[in-house]
């Protein structure tokens, strides 16, 4: 959901789902500290609720279009079923 679409959800009383840090981290099977990093880098959009530094609260929205945007795609392994780590020289 854009941020137009949250705002205009919000203006109609509509609930828009958040998470907590802890509830993207289980979500994710990754720790609190990715989290924190990826708010902190601006991968993942957060928000704060309340006065000084707040509550940090994530969008349900912006779980999914985060784990849109870093999709991998896959990757042609070797024929023979082998890894060859051409770096190494092997």
């Amino acid at each position: 959901m854009s941020m137009k679409n949250k705002e205009l959800a919000l203006a109609r009383n509509e609930e828009i789902a958040v998470l907590t840090v802890k509830d993207v981290a289980e979500r994710l099977n990754v720790s609190l500290g990715t989290v924190y990093a990826l708010v902190s880098k601006g991968e993942l959009k957060a928000f704060r609720i309340g006065v000084g530094r707040g509550t940090l609260r994530i969008a349900e929205d912006s779980v999914g279009d985060y784990l849109e945007e870093n999709e991998v795609t896959p990757v042609d392994w070797p024929k023979t079923g082998s890894l060859v780590a051409k770096h190494l020289g092997l």
